[in-house]
């Protein structure tokens, strides 16, 4: 793939990237970038707001050399760091590639990112009439002009989801079913971004809190890519967008809204909202009662909320660190150690001015355990710790609750305790990451039906998020639904090329199709777990009766002894009938602080050695009292 850019100037906010002479300027001086770096922003600005497949990277950057994900992975991050890190300009579309949100043109800059806040006239009939709040008032010696609110109309309109502007008081069709879109900051200074992000955040989660709304989760609203109001409603399942637009000026902050039809287009209902940074909870709440009243529905009882004012420079450290925090478990292992850490740190951050607060605590809980496999023993340990702290402090917390349920099913073997705290999560917030934890303690317990229920309520709110499709699939396939699991797996596949070979070898050699699934199992590349994938290729051989062919296979394999290898050397042993063995390295994963293995309980390649003994004591340890029985065709 040749860049187009390579060849021209063009700008993009303060920075100018000078194809023909390879710099990239930012208000007139030079910024180190490298070369591969360098011909990477160039792809992503031959082509601004499309998605670039991580697959064209490669081949262009690459082309006659063999790279890993972490090549293409540091090389965005070079990038970002040299736009600002909190910058808005790349995204990343998860799995598939990144695209460049901000607009460019030939030597023209944004006024919207160039820090002065002003816009250039636009051509006759080209905006809506302005949004005029309904209480205009000052913040910190700033006011709210017509200027300001035509600029946030533009920015919305920009986005390919205009319509036609009602006034305020117009009301929608009665509905229950809308997604938030991602809020735009039009503050004037791209580094704002993360107020945007956490406001968008935080105005989903008071919305899901009611009982009478079905709001889309954050993942699906950040991952939907489609031109129009109308696509983009069909593809999230909802009837009603929000969307809109934040500035920050000094800690006073101006959140302008619309509500838009989805099957039409049209723009149905528009408010402007006044708050402080210290209160966002205030602010979303109060947005959220309108959102409600404008959709015609109840609002949710307000929560009892133990705490003191919050600082506005804890809310600003706290926010930044919910920005890394959702940039870090959208990439792939080491950025997302990288930002998850920083994530933490931001954390921290906020309760060196604010000790007595929760949300840093919960978050510090959430990030941990998503890094917690490159440490399990320290950071999990860490997550609960912080989780505990996060509840006595306000136990209306739902990502409190939540993360010590995670953490409690999947490190420390307490079910009883992990399902008590799910519940009472999704009793705070009855959104789609709890769901998804629950669902897979549901699924490891094998109370399959809860857990396939589970996943579905899930889904509902979340349809684009990848990894919630992959453990509702996993979940069918460990409940021994192989014909309903090839599928998903099928489909992920083709969405994800080769990221799901293995999974779909599995189930194709359990369904007794093992040729197809050996050809797909030998077409991977060197795979990052190579004992896993050896595994994988042991039980479809043994489930042909092909044990010969499986032991030379378990021979050939590459053991490097962490826990994630002694566990598919379990599953290979196991599979083999080796009980004596198979338990051997389960005991060596779990001394290795292995993660999720009550997940031996379902898995189908521990069927033949189910009766042993010693594989009912390790269950009995990992909090399984009652071992789960497969159907007989399974050991058939």
């Amino acid at each position: 793939m040749s860049s187009k850019a390579a060849q021209i100037n063009l700008q993009f906010g303060v920075f100018r990237y000078e194809g023909s002479s390879g710099r990239l300027l930012k208000a007139g001086q030079p910024v180190a970038l490298t070369p591969k770096a360098f011909q990477a922003l160039g792809l992503l600005l031959d082509r601004p707001g499309e998605l670039v497949p991580r697959e064209a990277f490669v081949a262009a950057l690459w082309p006659d050399a063999a790279v890993e994900d972490g090549n293409l992975t540091s090389t965005i991050w070079m990038i970002r760091r040299a736009l600002g890190e909190s910058a808005p300009w790349v995204q990343t579309v998860p799995t598939r590639g990144y695209r460049f949100a901000g607009p460019v043109g030939a030597g023209q800059s944004d006024p919207l990112m160039a820090g002065d806040g002003q816009a250039r006239a636009s051509a006759p009939g080209t905006l809506p009439p302005p949004l005029v709040p309904d209480h205009p008032r000052r913040l910190g010696g700033l006011g709210w002009p017509v200027a300001v609110a035509a600029l946030i109309i533009a920015a919305l309109t920009s986005r390919g989801l205009a319509g036609h502007w009602l006034p305020t008081n117009a009301a929608p069709t009665p509905s229950r079913a809308l997604a938030v879109l991602p809020l735009a900051n039009l503050s004037g200074d791209a580094a704002q971004n993360f107020i945007a992000e956490g406001l968008t955040e935080s105005l989903i989660t008071e919305l899901t809190r009611n009982p009478a709304l079905s709001v889309t989760a954050r993942t699906s609203s950040l991952l939907v890519d489609e031109p129009t109001v109308e696509a983009t409603a069909r593809t999230l399942g909802v009837d009603l967008l929000v969307r809109g637009a934040v500035v920050r000026a000094a800690d006073h902050l101006r959140v302008t809204l619309q509500i838009v039809d989805g099957h039409t287009g049209r723009n149905v209902w528009a408010n402007g909202f006044d708050g402080d940074l210290a209160d966002v909870i205030d602010l979303d709440k109060r947005i959220a009662v309108a959102v409600a009243a404008a959709v015609r529905v109840s609002s949710s009882p307000p929560l009892d909320r133990r705490r003191a004012a919050i600082s506005p420079r804890a809310q600003e450290a706290y926010l930044f660190g919910r920005e890394l925090y959702y940039r870090g478990i959208n990439e792939p292992y080491p950025l997302r150690q990288t930002l998850l850490e920083r994530a933490v740190a931001s954390y921290r951050v906020a309760l060196v001015t604010q000790p007595d607060w929760a949300q840093p605590y919960a978050g510090i809980a959430q990030a941990s355990h998503w890094m917690a496999e490159v440490d399990p023993e320290r950071l999990f340990t860490a997550a609960r710790a912080a989780a505990l702290r996060a509840i006595a402090l306000d136990d209306s917390v739902a990502e409190g609750h939540g993360a010590l349920a995670y953490v409690s099913a999947a490190y420390f073997h307490d079910p009883v305790l992990a399902e008590r705290e799910f519940t009472r999560a999704l009793a705070l917030d009855p959104g789609t990451r709890y769901r998804h934890g629950f669902g897979m303690l549901l699924t490891a317990v094998g109370r399959f039906d809860d857990a396939e229920k589970m996943f579905a309520a899930a889904l509902r709110r979340d349809p684009l998020a990848g990894i919630l499709r992959m453990n509702a699939a996993l979940s069918a396939f460990k409940a021994h639904h192989f014909e309903r699991a090839l599928p998903a797996f099928e489909a992920l596949n083709r969405e994800f090329p080769g990221r799901f070979d293995e999974q779909t070898g599995a189930a194709l050699g359990y369904l007794g199709r093992t040729d197809e699934a050996l050809a797909i199992l030998r077409r991977r590349p060197a795979p990052s777990d190579p004992m896993g994938a050896a595994a994988t290729t042991v039980c479809v051989l043994t489930a042909a009766h092909r044990d010969d062919e499986a032991r030379a296979a378990l021979a050939a394999a590459v053991n490097r002894r962490d826990w994630s290898s002694e566990l598919a050397a379990a599953r290979s042993e196991a599979c083999l009938g080796h009980a004596a063995a198979a338990v051997a390295a389960l005991e060596r994963a779990s001394a290795a602080h292995g993660v999720w293995l009550a997940d031996v309980n379902v898995l189908p390649d521990f069927d033949r050695v189910r009766g042993d003994a010693g594989l009912r004591a390790f269950l009995v340890r990992q909090g399984v009292p009652t071992p789960w029985q497969p159907p007989s065709r399974a050991t058939e």
